[in-house]
């Protein structure tokens, strides 16, 4: 077995570029999406339901989208601020309202036609990881990606939570 120490590409070999005061709330709104994406998987019948399914998969993939990529480090080292800026806030407020059309239906709310609307529009962004498969935030599901081995969404960089909650507005929400 080969132990790997902690470290990174970054400045400093360390964190300090992803996880900072300026990136902490992209950090915050990642984990709470997490949560709620966890949460939604395990408390909703969507293995039965396809209209059920089909926004959580989108939410999950937006949440991917919001943890795969490197917008703290354009946000941070200045290179691409708005653009850093302006795609997480993107990924962000799709996951929220592919999230919000799972929790509607899931009280059986008809869809209208700005439900309809944004589900295609969401589906229309950043086509990608069409095999992602819910199971892999079920619990019991292992909570792995296959053949990796590694958890979803549970890294060394999960920053403290709450710092910032409950003290100021994400600056991407509304």
């Amino acid at each position: 077995m080969v132990s790997l120490s902690e470290g990174s590409w970054g400045e400093g070999g360390d964190h300090r570029v992803w996880l900072n005061e300026q990136t902490q709330w992209t950090w915050e709104a990642a984990h709470g999406a997490e949560d709620r994406l966890l949460d939604l998987v395990g408390r909703l019948d969507w293995r039965g339901s396809p209209a059920l399914a089909e926004p959580i998969e989108l939410a999950a993939r937006e949440l991917l989208l919001l943890q795969a990529s490197d917008w703290q480090f354009v946000i941070r080292t200045g290179g691409a601020v708005d653009y850093g800026f302006r795609r997480f806030c993107e990924h962000l407020a799709r996951f929220d309202r592919a999230a919000n059309i799972a929790d509607a239906r899931s009280r059986g709310l008809p869809d209208d036609e700005l439900t309809a609307a944004e589900l295609a529009d969401i589906r229309l962004h950043d086509d990608c990881f069409t095999d992602l498969r819910l199971e892999w935030w079920a619990s019991g599901g292992a909570g792995r990606l296959p053949g990796i081995g590694v958890g979803v969404g549970r890294g060394p960089a999960r920053c403290r939570r709450g710092a910032l909650s409950g003290k100021r507005a994400l600056p991407c929400s509304g």
